[in-house]
Order: structure tokens, then sequence, then C-alpha cells
């Protein structure tokens, strides 16, 4: 079949279309892009592939691309600090191991258990907090400026800010 032709039952007379996109055959939708990575590199782990696949509200759903997008600028400040040395390189990856670990903790959002909301808003307050304390330091670390700093002061605030809203509260705490 493809991406542009439809399939009709001609005993049901009812239309089916794939659900890929019809310019490159990729899923429609950002969070299936996503879930079939992931569902791909974790097989063995089937109930963080169900995390990922869960139907979770709008304003979990704004929490987890904003953690994602905390842990994917950590992993591009890390990527520009390899060529000035493995020095930078570990100075970048150590001080946004935090936001590497809110990224990582978006994934079980589908979860819906107290203890990752819990987590979450832990690992983004010490990312909030070590960017604090980096700039007040004396010495900043090797490949990790001040304008770094506070990007991911913002970044790990508003995730952080949107973990705490009511609705996204709500959810998690249901049992």
């Amino acid at each position: 079949m493809t991406a542009y032709s439809a399939v009709a039952d001609p005993v049901a007379s009812d239309v089916t279309a794939d659900s890929a996109d019809t310019g490159n055959g990729a899923p429609t939708t950002f969070s299936d892009r996503f879930a079939t990575v992931f569902s791909r590199v974790l097989r063995d782990r089937p109930e963080i592939g169900d995390a990922l696949r869960a139907a979770v509200p709008v304003q979990v759903r704004e929490a987890r691309y904003a953690a994602w997008a905390t842990a994917g600028f950590a992993f591009c400040h890390f990527l520009l600090a390899l060529p000035d040395g493995l020095n930078s390189a570990v100075g970048s990856g150590a001080h946004f191991f935090a936001a590497w670990l809110t990224g990582a903790m978006a994934v079980l959002f589908g979860i819906r258990s107290r203890w990752v909301w819990i987590g979450s808003l832990a690992v983004a307050s010490l990312q909030t907090f070590l960017g604090v304390f980096t700039l007040f330091s004396t010495e900043m670390p090797t490949g990790v400026g001040p304008f770094i700093v506070l990007a991911g002061i913002m970044a790990a605030g508003i995730v952080l800010a949107l973990l705490l809203r009511r609705d996204c509260y709500a959810w998690f705490a249901r049992p």
C-alpha cells in the first residue's frame, strides 16, 4: 500500500488509510515518533514502552517536552564542547548531568506514579540549584559560560513551573 492509496472494503464500504504521513512514511505525531524509537531501544523493558505510549493530558505532555528540550540542550552543549577537548566536554556533561536525568525521568511520566513526579521535581530543582551555585562560584567549569548557565537555570525553571501546575499535580496524584 502506498502512502497515497487507500483500501476500500467492498463488503463494509469503509475506507481505511494507513497512519503514516504521506510525505515520508513517518508516524503522524511527534510523540508517536518518540514512542517507536524508544520501543525499539527498550524492547526488554515493556513498562517503559507502555509509559511512552500511555495517553497523558496536555499539561503533562508539555512538561515532558520541556524536560526533553532541557536534556536536548544539555546534549547539544556537550557536543559543542567536544571540539574544545575532553576536559571541556566532561565539564559540560557534569554541569548538565541533572538536565540529562530530567529528560530520562520524562520518559516515565506515563507511569503516572507519585515517585516519578517527586523525582522529576527533585532533579529539576537540583539543576536549578547547581546553576545558581555555579553563577556565584569563583570558577566556572571548563567550557561552561555564564549565559549557558543562565539558559540551564531557565530551562530547569520552566520544567519546574510546568510540573507544579495544579492539573499536572492532580494527574500524578490519582491512584
